[in-house]
């Protein structure tokens, strides 16, 4: 099974749980819910709760708009082919929602997401967790000044069908910006964003930071992480 869905970090994608074996049963594989997933269903991010000019950081309004996980599990449902699963994240949030997000695309999301690594700590071991892009802060870097931050409610990506970018007229030094300091909902969030120009942010970083990562073009959106990562843990993985 993957490795983030377990309870400590690793330097593996994978990671073994012993099992009993069924030989009565066929054999399955586990598979991604798009295959090619720049051919999947995309969407606009719905508008911003809020948009606001630089300099308050971090905006208060950001901080009630992660939603309560009160329920986790692993779900797993039949594709196309019968030979083949589609493994699951399930949430239940406080507001009596549930989500479902696919364990592949989220996978595909922390593998491709970028994270500013910090100036003179270049090249560290990383393990699962801290295995994104890192991209050091080079100080010939010219700086850019961020001219909005687009405060958006998390749930609202988590309903939204297929996947979700930014408006194609935002711009690249426009923040989308998402609380996420539950680690559950940051793995959802990586499994709903169309993993192009993803940025995680630890919270007390200065969201500058994110205008030296991701692609030169477009709109960031933005992770806002606890910047004490914890690691995320399915109840019932």
């Amino acid at each position: 099974m993957p490795a983030f869905l377990s309870s400590s970090p690793s330097i593996h994608l994978l990671r073994h749980h012993p099992a009993r074996i069924d030989d009565s049963q066929v054999d399955i594989l586990f598979d991604y819910e798009y295959p090619v997933y720049f051919d999947a269903e995309r969407n606009e991010l719905p508008k911003a709760e809020e948009s606001l000019p630089p300099g308050q950081w971090p905006p208060p309004s950001l901080l009630a708009l992660e939603p309560q996980v009160t329920k986790s599990s692993i779900g797993v449902r039949t594709a196309k082919d019968p030979m083949r699963r589609v493994m699951n994240i399930e949430l239940g949030l406080g507001n009596g929602e549930s989500i479902t997000v696919d364990v592949g695309q989220i996978g595909r999301g922390i593998r491709y997401a970028y994270r500013a690594a910090s100036a003179g700590n270049p090249g560290k071991k990383r393990n699962l967790e801290q295995s994104l892009v890192e991209e050091p802060i080079s100080g010939k870097t010219k700086k850019t000044n961020i001219t909005a931050l687009h405060i958006h409610s998390a749930g609202d990506i988590l309903r939204a069908p297929g996947l979700i970018t930014p408006d194609i007229k935002s711009r690249s030094n426009e923040l989308h910006l998402f609380w996420a300091k539950d680690p559950l909902i940051r793995l959802a969030l990586l499994g709903k964003l169309y993993p192009e120009n993803v940025i995680l942010l630890d919270e007390d970083d200065d969201p500058e930071k994110a205008l030296h990562v991701g692609k030169g073009f477009g709109g960031r959106v933005v992770v806002v992480q606890n910047k004490r990562r914890k690691i995320a843990t399915v109840d019932d993985a």
